[in-house]
């Protein structure tokens, strides 16, 4: 039994429609896959479409990398068919109007099929595509996926040896792609490296600063900074890394004491909101927290389940074409 999809029509363009505001917050609820808007205020969801699960696809429970395509405005995550839960993991699209699926492309051999969903990461580059990164071998692997190409149009874009000062492959790494100059910034052990996807080369790599553990990467196109999180002990601190020079620099700002595990404190768990804020999961909370960091307003944000996930979809109105 296939899982259930409604196929892109692969060169001709798609009308999907023309909608209001899919401005906010949306994630992703572990076990179920269900896609749910949240509101930042209170925590209160509201459930888009059906749950992945019973379109025949499973999600990890605790760890579903995602992000958004905000100009066709379409939700990605990674899962497998419910009838082959040892298979590669693959890339899924869903809308975010209605939550149909709209997409399904396999990852490529590349990658290992034993790996856990949170060992890879997910960005949208500058021209709607999709990047899967991950650790593979003592290497770097990025891919670019289109989804509207037959067979995703899959194309090797990295294949960096890590080096020994920025270590190997963190825990839970987090990535985010400068749209700008068109580089991917990868978290991993010890530091970041810095992708050249155009070049399909290392531009460079960034250890972490002494005491400091970078993650939940987002990349700020108003500052043209890198924003991040510092987790360590009881607090967290906002670091900002200025994307704009070469090397660059690693400012940390004030801290907040969340009370509370981050969730994963990696991939998918951390977005930049238009006000100059951070959106970070816990593990039972939803935290907003200022660039200088400082926490505006904690919420719960689990009642059933909790969610796997997080993304943010900026832009108000939208017609879209597939």
């Amino acid at each position: 039994v296939q899982p259930a999809v409604h196929t892109m029509r692969g060169l001709l363009p798609l009308v999907l429609g023309c909608w209001g505001s899919l401005e906010g917050l949306y994630v992703l609820e572990g076990t179920s896959g269900q896609l749910k808007q949240v509101n930042r205020t209170d925590g209160s969801k509201t459930s888009i479409g059906t749950p992945l699960a019973s379109s025949g696809w499973a999600i990890e429970d605790s760890c579903s990398p995602v992000t958004v395509d905000q100009t066709i405005k379409i939700h990605y995550t990674l899962a497998r068919p419910s009838s082959s839960p040892a298979g590669m993991w693959t890339l899924v699209g869903a809308s975010l109007q209605d939550g149909s699926i709209l997409s399904h492309v396999p990852l490529p051999n590349y990658f290992r099929k034993n790996a856990r969903a949170c060992e890879y990461t997910l960005d949208i580059d500058d021209n709607d595509r999709v990047l899967v990164s991950g650790v593979a071998g003592g290497q770097l692997l990025t891919v670019q996926i289109n989804p509207r190409l037959a067979q995703g149009g899959v194309v090797l874009v990295a294949n960096i040896t890590l080096g020994e000062h920025i270590g190997g492959q963190a825990a839970h790494p987090s990535s985010t792609f400068d749209i700008v100059r068109k580089l991917l910034w990868y978290q991993l052990q010890d530091g970041l490296a810095v992708v050249n996807v155009t070049a399909k080369a290392l531009h460079g790599s960034v250890p972490f600063p002494s005491g400091h553990n970078l993650t939940g990467l987002s990349f700020d196109t108003g500052s043209e900074k890198v924003f991040a999180l510092v987790v360590g002990g009881q607090n967290v601190a906002v670091a900002g890394v200025d994307a704009a020079s070469w090397p660059p620099t690693v400012a940390t700002s004030g801290s907040f004491a969340p009370g509370e595990a981050l969730a994963r404190a990696g991939a998918s768990t951390t977005v930049i909101v238009r006000d100059q804020q951070l959106i970070t999961l816990g593990i039972a909370s939803m935290f907003t927290v200022a660039f200088n960091g400082s926490l505006v307003q904690k919420v719960p944000v689990c009642d059933s389940s909790c969610p796997a996930s997080v993304v943010y979809e900026p832009y108000v109105f939208t017609t879209v074409i597939v």
